[in-house]
């Protein structure tokens, strides 16, 4: 998953679009928002169980 985030800013470089570069940016954001929702969700249910 490394390599493949390094490989796709390489990418980047080389083609310097803007469009490709703002499409990743907003797919890594997407793939941030997606983590931080999981967490809260596995935190709230950790949260109900134990109370």
């Amino acid at each position: 998953m490394f390599s493949q985030a390094i490989a796709s800013v390489q990418k980047l470089l080389e083609n310097r679009g803007l469009l490709p570069s703002f499409l990743v940016i907003s797919g890594w954001i997407w793939v941030i928002i997606l983590i931080l929702v999981l967490i809260y969700h596995i935190f709230w249910y950790l949260l109900k169980k134990l109370s």
